[in-house]
């Protein structure tokens, strides 16, 4: 193994917890039980991609969720709760071993993500931890699929981040929740981790 020089971190259950089975309840109690919060994302995949790579505004996304329940009559803000009811927290660990990993490596974030998500974690570090730094202060630079238009697995994504970061690829480790996201930076030539969300990512560093 080459020495490691750059880290490039998912965000989604890697930096943030989150808790999918919470959009899944809420969007339950709007629409009812029967409703199925994964099998409509795979029912409707270029809808929410569109949204992750922003082909598409946050109230176009919003509307699109009404049309997809127009018995429902339901709110723009119901919605958007409903949808940020995944996003957990950032405990104060994963911030201060951010800050320590900046003093030797340059440090990444690579997130398939998109506007609403960002405000509404932006707003959790404002009120929680009082960060309003966020992009400068834990990272060298962050890469939000939809600011840059593109999302992972895709491999345009990775050799976009390697260009504009000027990385080595056998001098960067990239870690991730998803198996898929993996596979395409380690046939890259990433270095790479399969993050299981069970374990800590300090810990996982720790032992690495």
């Amino acid at each position: 193994m080459k020495k490691i020089r750059n880290l490039v971190f998912d965000f989604g259950n890697v930096l943030l917890n989150l808790d999918m089975s919470a959009t899944e309840k809420q969007m339950q109690a709007l629409v009812g039980d029967a409703y199925n919060f994964s099998a409509e994302r795979n029912a409707y995949p270029a809808f929410f991609e569109e949204y992750e790579v922003g082909k598409i505004s946050e109230a176009e996304f919003f509307a699109g969720l009404q049309q997809m329940q127009p018995d429902k009559n339901l709110s723009a803000g119901d919605l958007k709760a409903a949808w940020n009811a995944m996003l957990l927290d950032i405990p104060p660990a994963r911030l201060e071993m951010l800050e320590r990993l900046r003093k030797k490596y340059r440090v990444f974030l690579l997130s398939n993500t998109n506007k609403t998500h960002i405000d509404f974690v932006m707003n959790y570090l404002r009120r929680t931890h009082g960060i309003t730094d966020w992009d400068s202060r834990f990272f060298d630079k962050v890469y939000y699929s939809h600011l840059v238009k593109m999302r992972k697995p895709g491999a345009d994504i990775y050799n976009f981040v390697r260009a504009d970061a000027n990385l080595k690829a056998e001098e960067t480790l990239f870690i991730d929740d998803n198996a898929a996201n993996i596979e395409t930076a380690a046939k890259l030539g990433w270095q790479t981790i399969l993050h299981d969300d069970g374990r800590d990512i300090t810990k996982v560093l720790q032992d690495f």
